[in-house]
């Protein structure tokens, strides 16, 4: 079985952790969760990090220590066919490198929509400093730009079910 490992990137609040969350229960319910490195399994697919339905799900909540540890994981451990990992934690070149080694296909999906990311973080009440909102923004681009599997820029829009729908349906392409 050839794995397939999604990234989600873009900047803060722009909705990559809500849409992965969805994305996951989309293949079933929560189920086994992983403690070291952090991974939670729903059906056939593993968010990267813990899924408990909080504020900062997912990779957030990977501890920096776990970060080079989590794609072996799943790799080798964790019995799915899907991997999303939803933010800035994954998007590194080491971790691009290490899918392709193992020969995993590749898909990233960068959200753009500054304007939609900036009401979201005010709704949240997430204070940010606007210049590392910039540089997480750049970040995200650069790593969409560099990536060499298959790759999707989404406008971001409220209704994320039909972004979900999009990717599960780029997914059987």
């Amino acid at each position: 079985m050839t794995q397939l490992i999604i990234w989600l990137v873009g900047e803060p609040g722009i909705g990559k952790t809500t849409i992965a969350r969805e994305l996951l229960l989309s293949y079933g319910t929560r189920g086994h969760e992983y403690q070291t490195p952090k991974w939670t399994c729903f059906g056939v697919a593993a968010g990267a990090g813990h899924w408990r339905g909080t504020k900062f799900d997912g990779a957030d909540t990977l501890p920096i220590s776990q970060i080079k540890l989590a794609l072996p994981f799943f790799v080798n451990v964790i019995p799915a066919e899907v991997a999303i990992l939803d933010g800035d934690k994954l998007a590194s070149q080491s971790a691009v490198e290490f899918a392709t080694e193992v020969e995993c296909r590749l898909m990233c999906f960068h959200f753009i929509g500054e304007q939609t990311a900036r009401r979201q973080r005010a709704a949240r009440a997430t204070h940010q400093q606007e210049h590392w909102v910039a540089g997480r923004r750049t970040k995200a681009q650069n790593f969409y730009n560099r990536f060499p599997g298959t790759r999707y820029e989404v406008p971001i829009i409220p209704n994320t079910s039909a972004i979900v729908d999009l990717i599960r349906s780029s997914i059987t392409r």
